[in-house]
């Protein structure tokens, strides 16, 4: 699994050593009626689930960071304001990832594929809709990279998704033929995500409330003699907070990156100014086997990084 493995990497790579900080209070709850209805129809065997709070994400939309996100691609600012505009939206979704790739489901409600396709129209996206209506694919450009989509419609205004992500050689992402989502449907007799107990521990440790949450195990994993449970949020309030919680079960790890942030803190200064708070704003902080890592940055800090991604992707398509 490569998920957990990047948040290692990551806290290794960037941060500030606060042994002493106190951790924010967390509002954990179970899941709830709404939550488990979209987690009822994907399938078992991801390693991580995520979410959002879709009140949050048009803040998020309309924040420097929404702006910022709406020039990565042509057609991706009409894309993301179609998006704002549906306002009973509800999301859930779960990712497995092994050593050469993974996959992506998303389900979502408060949408036909009747919406997608005329927010695909409004961004000038190629779409093409079967002709009974249940499926529909979407081509679009996102960082100079051509990307598509395909969509299911499920009863209930649901709507299902699937990428896979094959890592060799450059990241490539496949959407799901009809067939394959209409199979992963079929599926769900045999079990959904939330039966792995390990997985629903630790969706009902995250704050669910934030803009973005995310929650894993790497139970079962290559990783798991090094890596337990994590979870996250990603926040928009004035300006974009992260916070993230990983068990690392190796102690030599744990150590390693604990005596590793201090230098790399010093090291800020000599880093290009616009990524200098990447290292300078981040505090993590060790309780046991848990490694606490929280990111606050300003809307223009968040703004110029993704100026700096959505030129370093483009530069990359040439």
């Amino acid at each position: 699994m490569r998920a957990p493995a990047i948040a290692i990497v990551c806290l290794a790579l960037v941060g500030a050593c606060d042994k002493g900080q106190e951790s924010a209070p967390s509002r954990s709850a179970p899941v709830t009626t709404d939550e488990a209805a979209l987690f009822k129809k994907l399938p078992a065997g991801a390693n991580v689930v995520f979410g959002g709070n879709y009140m949050k994400v048009q803040n998020l939309m309309q924040s420097e960071l929404g702006e910022a996100l709406a020039g990565m691609g042509p057609g991706m600012k009409e894309w993301s304001a179609c998006w704002v505009e549906l306002k009973d939206l509800k999301l859930a979704g779960s990712a497995s990832f092994g050593a050469g790739g993974g996959q992506m489901q998303t389900v979502f409600t408060g949408a036909t594929l009747d919406d997608m396709k005329k927010c695909a129209d409004r961004a000038g996206y190629k779409s093409t809709l079967d002709a009974d209506g249940k499926y529909l694919l979407i081509e679009m450009t996102t960082m100079g990279q051509k990307l598509e989509q395909g969509m299911l419609q499920l009863p209930g205004n649901m709507i299902y998704t699937r990428q896979s992500m094959s890592f060799g050689g450059g990241a490539v992402v496949v959407p799901g033929s009809r067939a394959e989502l209409e199979g992963d449907m079929a599926k769900l007799a045999q079990g959904t995500v939330l039966d792995n107990k390990a997985l629903a521990a630790s969706v009902e440790k995250v704050d669910r409330t934030r803009t973005f949450w995310f929650a894993g195990t790497a139970a079962g994993t290559s990783i798991s003699d090094k890596v337990g449970r994590f979870h996250g949020t990603f926040d928009i309030a004035s300006g974009v907070a992260m916070d993230v919680t990983v068990q690392v079960v190796d102690s030599n790890i744990s150590n390693q990156i604990m005596e590793t942030l201090p230098q790399l803190k010093k090291s800020a200064a000599s880093m290009p100014a616009e990524l200098r708070p990447m290292l300078e704003n981040l505090s993590v902080a060790r309780d046991g086997d848990q490694i606490h890592a929280k990111l606050k940055l300003t809307d223009s800090q968040v703004a110029t990084l993704m100026k700096q991604l959505s030129a370093f992707g483009r530069a990359g398509a040439l």
